[in-house]
């Protein structure tokens, strides 16, 4: 209930007539397929990190899984995909719940289910595909907002829509750096238009939909925690011991997937 997917699995479950599972903290920390067991949970909202902890096997009631919080990677995709529809959920806390989302694979068919023929090959675990209806998504170059991006160019993810925040609470000046007015390709509309600057850089696939593929800054995702590697490199340089401090994010073995 601190993370803002909790209103979309509570309120938009029973909104429908499902049943909201709650695990104890006991399975939610140690047994997590046992819970998904117990309640025989269809549908689950994971980051990609804990996804990492199950297999299809383990929760065979399973039938969708949504992920969202931190990049989809391509183990995730061979993991799942075969078994259950695999979505891929995008929307930072600043643009509650979800602004865009893609379908990475489809409802599979009961023999489906069974096996692991599907080919996953052709399944870009980057595309988070098309903008729900309510948020407008722009993409711009990465250091000039005012400026458009070509299609297929890489550049900053803008959101437009009700469903932004309004600013960041006791933070003015961030707000305003993150939080603009209609940049100057942007038409008035009638109303006044704001837009937020995700810092994420996308590209728009053939297709129309987008793919993530970085981050502007050195901002990461750790268990779906935003994490700023120059925080702790500041932190870590105060200690007495410390000469120099670098953080890097390993892009290859296990702790590159954490």
């Amino acid at each position: 209930y601190t993370f803002d997917v909790s209103n979309q699995d509570i309120w938009s479950t029973l909104m429908h007539g499902g049943c909201v599972c709650v695990p104890t903290d006991e399975e939610r920390l140690n047994d997590l397929a046992g819970a998904i067991n117990r309640m025989a949970v269809n549908w689950t909202f994971l980051t990609p990190t804990v996804a990492r902890l199950l297999t299809p096997d383990l929760v065979p009631t399973l039938q969708t899984l949504v992920l969202g919080g931190e990049a989809v990677t391509k183990d995730n995709v061979d993991t799942w995909a075969p078994f259950v529809r695999l979505l891929n959920s995008y929307g930072p806390a600043e643009c509650s719940i979800c602004c865009a989302v893609s379908e990475l694979s489809p409802s599979p068919s009961p023999r489906t289910r069974h096996n692991d023929r599907l080919q996953t090959e052709a399944i870009d675990p980057a595309n988070i595909g098309y903008a729900l209806p309510s948020a407008v998504l722009w993409v711009v170059h990465p250091q000039n907002h005012n400026i458009l991006s070509a299609i297929g160019a890489v550049g900053e993810l803008l959101v437009e829509g009700p469903i932004l925040a309004d600013g960041y609470l006791g933070n003015s000046s961030l707000t305003e750096a993150a939080f603009i007015k209609a940049p100057e390709w942007a038409s008035p509309a009638g109303h006044q238009r704001r837009f937020y600057k995700t810092g994420d850089l996308v590209q728009y696939a053939n297709d129309g939909t987008l793919r993530f593929v970085g981050r502007k800054d050195h901002q990461v995702k750790i268990h779906g925690q935003r994490t700023e590697p120059g925080d702790i490199e500041h932190h870590v340089s105060g200690v007495a011991a410390v000469q120099h401090a670098c953080i890097i994010l390993p892009q290859r073995g296990h702790w590159s997937q954490r």
